[in-house]
């Protein structure tokens, strides 16, 4: 199947479920290449911090042909070449990644591929689409690396949200990790509670505020005996909205680990895709091609029903209001993006492609 594609930074928001577990995202669609994603943590006594959120990397089909992509290529990108290695006879050894660095034998750095050790170096550990590489600075005797079951979930506000925190031991067991304190930050309001794994690597959790969640856990004093793990929650508040006015709209935050993704659509069908997951729009409001401008235009307010947005239309002004990460945006019919119309195809508005880019990675 043939694509084009845009490659955008996007956040889009999704209904949500009251807990809903999107361990594994949908892979982003590359017609020309793949995406992989690289996170870089710290867990060394002192200075348990994240140097490197997630971060793609994304790989043209040209740069694939002439070399699969490694996985020290894709920290080499991700971390803009800051990283010290030598070689030996097993390979790259990574020495430093952003001047955190040890040469004293106590800590080193490691790494792990969707959450398995590949035992090979990072020069000869060749990679597919959707990779998830973490590369974790530990005490090597005394740490294992740990992970959540869901790297990201979205929930209601006040519904539960159960995580299960696991480690990978050197032989490639993976164990519950009992006794971890939870350590959460978000700008939402929050009540201060300890938060500790049970028994089965399990805790159940419950925000009252919409926003975005960040948890991470450490278990023992000094020295944490885990990797810093990372999982993101998105709380959201059920959306109020009626089509006179925007005032009273709550509305959901953004999914931001679908960010970076891009948009593609299906040339021959016009099937959307959004942070490479298929948008199903009804059989009569599909998108509808120009061939003299180029371009794809999508139905609005099918768009919106699908991520999240909400519409409001006012007939005298030809003005459309749409709601968005707890903001407005408004427009009329006769504006344009990057020179791009809007259309009104059989009495509803169609928006390019163009509008994603300007509104819905804008940050108005």
């Amino acid at each position: 199947m043939k694509k084009l594609v845009f490659c955008l930074v996007l956040c889009v928001a999704f209904a949500a479920l009251p807990w809903q577990i999107m361990a594994e995202e949908p892979q982003i669609l590359i017609a020309q290449g793949m995406a992989v994603y690289v996170r870089v943590e710290s867990s060394a006594e002192g200075a348990e911090e994240t140097l490197l959120p997630r971060t793609p990397v994304f790989y043209m089909n040209d740069e694939i042909a002439e070399k699969t992509p490694t996985v020290l290529d894709a920290l080499l990108n991700a971390a803009q070449g800051e990283v010290e290695t030598e070689t030996g006879e097993y390979g790259a050894f990574i020495m430093s990644i952003k001047d955190f660095g040890d040469d004293t034998g106590r800590y080193a750095w490691m790494f792990t591929v969707n959450n398995e050790t590949p035992w090979v170096s990072a020069d000869a550990c060749e990679l597919a689409v959707g990779d998830e590489i973490v590369f974790y600075f530990i005490d090597w005797q005394e740490t294992s690396y740990a992970f959540f079951d869901a790297l990201y979930g979205e929930a209601e506000a006040s519904a539960d949200v159960t995580l299960t925190l696991n480690s990978l031991d050197f032989d490639g067991n993976i164990n519950p990790v009992e006794g971890a304190q939870l350590q959460i930050t978000s700008d939402a309001p929050m009540t201060r509670i300890l938060h500790y794994t049970d028994e089965n690597g399990k805790v159940t959790l419950n925000f009252a505020h919409p926003g975005a969640y960040h948890i991470t856990a450490r278990k023992g004093d000094g020295v944490s005996a885990i990797s810093r793990p990372y999982a993101e929650v998105v709380v959201l508040a059920k959306p109020s909205i009626d089509n006179a006015g925007a005032d009273n709209a709550v509305l959901p935050a953004p999914l931001p680990l679908m960010a970076f993704a891009p948009v593609s659509y299906d040339i021959e069908t016009f099937d959307l895709y959004i942070a490479g997951q298929f948008i199903p729009l009804p059989d009569d409001l599909k998108p509808v091609f120009d061939e003299d401008l180029d371009e794809l235009f999508i139905p609005l307010r099918a768009l919106a029903e699908e991520t999240g947005m909400r519409v409001a239309w006012a007939a005298d002004t030809a003005t459309v209001t749409i709601l968005f990460s707890n903001q407005t945006y408004a427009f009329t019919t006769s504006d344009t993006f990057s020179g791009m119309p809007v259309k009104i195809i059989d009495n509803r508005v169609y928006v390019p492609t163009m509008f994603i880019i300007e509104v819905l990675m804008a940050d108005f």
